[in-house]
């Protein structure tokens, strides 16, 4: 038993993913400075606890001979987040920036919470 190997992995990687769906949702409707600040926070906290717990999560998935492979498609994967925030930028420049937020925080909750909620993988997660 490792250190990363704990008990209530699926509920926290759903809080992990999904929580920074929920703040640009709520930067997309805010004009207050500090509720600004703390979606921010939340953005930048869970956001911070997504790679450990879904690294975690994949290496106790994966056989110990594809390990390797995993991880280094999933580090892939995580480098290709600049495409998706050029994607982001273009969206938000021929709208505006609070449209570009609720619109990729809508999308992303929807999506994420279909997928948790149908993911009989996910759900037994433990």
């Amino acid at each position: 038993m490792s250190l990363s190997d704990h008990r209530f992995k699926g509920p926290q990687l759903l809080i992990a993913v999904t929580s920074p769906c929920v703040a640009a949702l709520i930067l997309s409707q805010t004009d207050v400075l500090w509720t600004a600040i703390f979606a921010t926070c939340i953005f930048g906290l869970f956001s911070s606890q997504y790679q450990p717990v879904t690294q975690t999560v994949l290496m106790k998935a994966a056989p110990a001979e594809l390990r390797g492979r995993v991880n280094s498609l999933l580090s892939l994967s995580q480098g290709l987040g600049s495409v998706g925030v050029v994607f982001y930028g273009v969206v938000a420049d021929a709208t505006d920036l609070q449209t570009a937020y609720l619109l990729f925080g809508g999308l992303c909750a929807v999506l994420l919470s279909g997928y948790f909620a149908t993911s009989r993988s996910f759900q037994r997660l433990n």
